[in-house]
């Protein structure tokens, strides 16, 4: 160990004794989320040290999340540990420094002059990439207080392990691999999740690579598309959401001839009833589609644009319409892929007849998001009409939300 790490250490230690203090003496939630504004855990840390971190973490964020507006301190010292919590099991800034590396790649091949990966880090402020102390046997032990946690949240959400299971697996080292391996056995025996769904959850988790990778278009057969087709009705939302961003993928504009075409073998139009039919059934594909479409980070709009469904004369719209209102409103995230309503929201932010539409439809929710999503990019003189209805008409918590967000608009500068 260097010198700079004892230092480091030494200086750790005195953190979390300072914070320890702090709780023993019954220090309120403001004066622990003050101590909390600086804390930072450095790279190399022992297992006393993060066994210590998880004590003074797991209290504050294993319960029901603070209400921002009666306990605004509580809620913030809750994301904070939260926060903290999740970078000693993964990398949160992992995409961030795989491009940094692929880009520093990129100029050494190119005999260019690049910044460090350290210096680049330093600069954005990245949190540190942690390094786990524990073996898998210590790691799963350290964590049973947080799997005993998430395991009571599966009554009111199903999917509440979907999120920690990809990212674990994506992005963590291997003792906290094996540890959340050993969980998804214990939720199996418990019927908590499906069958192998450590085996399913890796199969979307190379799907997902390989839909990322520069080969993906040159090297699709006709039986991996029909596979894809067949996932779109399987147990597993994360396989579904992936298998429906791979089809996605295979419908854009920008393919050549030697490149699959998915058109080829299912008409678009015929895909987009296909699609229509999966989410009024509940499967969540719609998102993961428009995902994969969208090359341009465009969403719906870049389905506007596309070339087959203008010559055939499809009505983008009234088929986003249709399928918002006739499908189920509650859309669980799917970490593989982004939500149909996300997309929708976007869409709609400067369309009150649309927007109307959607609540003559009985989907307030949506309504809501669309009418307030550009309040601060000029939005809101077109949808006063619909956000007077809202909180005249919506269910008591959108009507709410509703007003609320008006309230802070009417006093923002953007209205000035």
């Amino acid at each position: 160990m260097t010198l700079v790490q004892v230092i480091n250490m030494n200086n750790f230690n005195n953190k979390l004794d300072i914070l320890e203090t702090a709780i023993a003496k019954g220090k309120s939630n403001e004066q622990l989320n003050t101590l909390m504004e600086n804390f930072s855990i450095p790279e190399q840390v022992t297992v006393q040290q993060l066994s210590r971190v998880y004590a003074i973490l797991f209290p504050w964020f294993l319960k029901e999340q603070p209400d921002y507006y009666k306990d605004n301190a509580g809620h913030s010292l809750y994301w904070k540990a939260e926060k903290w919590f999740f970078q000693t099991l993964f990398d949160r800034e992992y995409l961030h420094r795989k491009w940094i590396r692929e880009s520093i790649e990129q100029s050494i091949k190119r005999g260019e002059i690049y910044e460090t990966e350290e210096k680049i880090a330093k600069k954005h402020d990245y949190l540190p990439e942690i390094q786990c102390p524990f073996t898998a046997t210590e790691a799963h032990e350290a964590l049973l207080p947080y799997f005993n946690w998430t395991e009571k949240l599966f009554i009111n959400n199903p999917y509440a392990y979907l999120t920690i299971a990809w990212d674990v697996l994506h992005k963590s080292q291997e003792p906290v691999k094996k540890a959340f391996l050993n969980w998804f056995k214990t939720l199996e025996k418990k019927q908590l999740v499906e069958l192998h769904f450590d085996k399913i959850i890796t199969q979307a988790l190379d799907l997902y690579e390989f839909n990322d990778s520069a080969s993906f278009i040159t090297t699709i057969t006709k039986k991996d598309f029909d596979q894809w087709i067949l996932w779109l009705d399987h147990t597993n939302p994360v396989l579904r959401g992936v298998a429906a961003k791979c089809i996605g993928s295979v419908y854009t504009d920008s393919l050549d001839d030697d490149e699959f075409q998915g058109h080829k073998h299912i008409p678009i139009t015929q895909m987009f009833n296909l699609l229509y039919q999966k989410q009024i059934e509940g499967k969540n594909v719609v998102g993961g589609f428009i995902d994969g479409h969208s090359t341009e980070v465009e969403g719906l709009t870049e389905l506007d644009k596309n070339e087959l469904l203008i010559a055939q004369k499809f009505d983008v719209k009234a088929w986003v319409l249709k399928t918002a209102i006739d499908s189920p409103e509650t859309e669980p995230y799917i970490p593989c892929s982004q939500a149909f309503w996300f997309y929708v929201h976007e869409y709609l932010d400067y369309d009150p007849e649309s927007v109307h539409k959607l609540m003559d439809g009985k989907r307030y929710w949506l309504a809501m998001m669309c009418a307030t999503e550009s309040l601060d990019y000029g939005s809101y003189e077109v949808m006063q009409p619909v956000l007077e209805r809202l909180i005249k008409e919506a269910p008591q918590d959108i009507a709410k939300e509703t007003q609320r967000q008006v309230n802070i608009y009417l006093k923002s500068d953007y209205k000035k």
